[in-house]
C-alpha cells in the first residue's frame, strides 16, 4: 500500500465492461509527511474520493484483487484506490 494525493479526474466515454460504473481519478504519490515524491498515475476509485483527499492505494496484481471485494472480477487495472487518509502519525 502507497500513500498518494487526488490531484484530478479522468472521463472516459468508453472503457472495458468490468470498468463500467467505476471512477478513475488521477494520484500523485506523497510521503508520510505529506510532501509529493514519485510520479503520477491514474487508479480506479470504487469508494468515492474527492479531489485533494489523501489515498491509500494497491498496484499491480494487488489492485486487482481489491476490486474483487467489489464485485469487479476480471478487471484489468494497475492502480486502486483502497482508503481515505483521516491523519498519518508518525515516530520520530
Amino acid at each position: 500500500m502507497q500513500l498518494g494525493e487526488v490531484i484530478g479526474r479522468v472521463s472516459s466515454t468508453q472503457k472495458m465492461e468490468t470498468l463500467r460504473g467505476l471512477t478513475m481519478v488521477i494520484i500523485h504519490q506523497v510521503s508520510p509527511e505529506g510532501n509529493r515524491q514519485g510520479g503520477t498515475l491514474v487508479a480506479v476509485d470504487p469508494i468515492g474520493v474527492g479531489e485533494g483527499q489523501r489515498v491509500i492505494y494497491m498496484t499491480g496484481g494487488a489492485a486487482t484483487r481489491a476490486l474483487e471485494s467489489y464485485k469487479r472480477m476480471g478487471a484489468a487495472v494497475d492502480a486502486a484506490i483502497v482508503g481515505i487518509v483521516d491523519s498519518v502519525s508518525l515516530r520520530k
